[in-house]
């Protein structure tokens, strides 16, 4: 029976070694993998098309593009959590006449808010896109920071493609169609990405624009004056509570005496206290 055990330690212990050791040899894939993905770029040509002054070039600007020299080309680099490095390789145009849709591998098509005109260049560069290629094609919205003319926004829903309303300007929500485009490239939709500069000053100016307008906040802060008066008040109750059983009780004893004592009783006590001073 001894031996038995001692055969059913070794094997427990020999697998416990086996675990152990896979353990660490899946950690070190793990590493090796995230070492070799994190020096992988991936790179993918984007078409920005629209029509003119619309923003297609403060666009690749506002997210810290690098013009190639001698080129029209723009480089957006995009740093992601699980895969690597991602390169956007832009080129902006509004004649998409000489233009060969199968170099690219995404499409950006952008009009402006405050030209309907741009819009409906857009729904007819969308249309020939669609009858064209089949690659991932976003819409944007730019100008979102001016009044905007265009209403009626229903290109996103007749297409079925994503909208997104920016202002390249402001720098606000740019990182946003780059994102969705990566992610419909990659086929990978929770493809997630690193944190940048440019995010973190949108957050910042949404902070102070939300900290410059306290309207909530100084109607708060003009109130205390009111709680100390209703705390005085409540203060001063009180006493008026407390006064008022006790008048209410020498009415009651008051009527108790006039109803319940004879008149002669006042007497005999008054006669008595005289016995006692004498």
């Amino acid at each position: 029976m001894f031996r038995y055990l001692t055969v059913l330690y070794h094997i427990i212990v020999l697998c416990l070694i086996l675990i152990f050791q896979s353990q660490i040899l899946l950690a070190i894939i793990r590493l090796l993998i995230y070492f070799i993905l994190s020096h992988i770029q991936m790179e993918s040509r984007i078409l920005i098309i629209g029509s003119r002054k619309t923003g297609k070039t403060t666009l690749p600007d506002s997210v810290n593009a690098h013009l190639h020299e001698n080129s029209d080309d723009y480089t957006v680099d995009f740093q992601t959590r699980e895969d690597g490095n991602l390169r956007f390789i832009c080129r902006e145009t509004s004649d998409p006449k000489f233009v060969n849709y199968w170099n690219f591998d995404g499409f950006v098509v952008i009009f402006d808010l405050t030209n309907m005109s741009s819009y409906k260049d857009a729904r007819r560069i969308r249309r020939e896109l669609t009858s064209m290629v089949v690659k991932p094609i976003v819409l944007v919205a730019n100008k979102n920071d001016l009044p905007t003319t265009v209403h009626g926004i229903t290109a996103d829903r007749e297409f079925k493609v994503s909208l997104f309303f920016i202002s390249a300007k402001k720098n606000r929500d740019v990182q946003k169609p780059f994102r969705s485009l990566a992610r419909s490239i990659i086929r990978k939709p929770s493809l997630m990405f690193n944190a940048i500069a440019a995010d973190e000053d949108v957050n910042a100016a949404d902070e102070e624009t939300d900290i410059a307008t306290p309207d909530a906040a100084d109607s708060i802060l003009s109130t205390p004056t009111s709680p100390a008066n209703t705390v005085n008040s409540i203060l001063s109750t009180p006493t008026a509570t407390a006064n008022t059983p006790t008048n209410n009780a020498r009415d009651l004893i008051g009527s108790s005496l006039s109803a319940g004592v004879p008149e002669s009783t006042p007497k005999k006590l008054a006669r008595r206290r005289r016995g006692t001073e004498n």
